[in-house]
Order: structure tokens, then sequence, then C-alpha cells
């Protein structure tokens, strides 16, 4: 995977992977929050949390631009409408 180089939108992604709690699940949007994955991998923290697209993956590493939706080695893939179940706790 490719790591971003060092621009303002790293700057903002590190500030955001800072804020994240381990062992939570994070609802990804696509622009500059799609490279705190990134972040967590070029730190070593992968795993750390979960990832979760509105397009249905489920853990793994999101991709980016065009393949934005799909992940590497996900976990699981769920329809959409189920992820406010899975964020409620059910």
């Amino acid at each position: 995977f490719r790591v971003p180089e060092f621009n303002i939108q790293k700057v903002i992604a590190r500030r955001v992977a800072q804020e994240l709690e381990a062992g939570s699940a994070v609802n990804l949007g696509f622009g500059i929050s799609a490279n705190v994955p990134r972040i967590l991998l070029e730190e070593g923290l992968h795993g750390a949390v979960t990832w979760v697209i509105e397009q249905g993956a489920v853990g793994g590493v999101p991709l980016l631009d065009f393949a934005f939706g799909c992940a590497a080695n996900a976990d699981a893939f769920m329809p959409s409408p189920y992820q406010f179940t899975y964020f409620q706790g059910a």
C-alpha cells in the first residue's frame, strides 16, 4: 500500500489517527479521512481499529481513489442498512 506523501492532507489524517481509540469500529468516509488507515499502517498500528465503509466492507485496509468502497483483506461485507445495527452494538 502506498503511504501518503507529506502534505496538509497527511497532517490532517495523522491528527485524526491520534484521536482513535484502540478496539473501536470507525466509519470511514471518502476524501482526507480515507488516508487515516494508511497513517496507522505507516505507524505499525494496523488492526488497532476496525474500518467500516458504507459500501459494505468491514475490516481490512480500505482502498483509495476509484476503488474506494472496497477493502483488501476485509473481515466481512454487509449491506449498508445493517451497519446502523452494527454500530448500535447488536
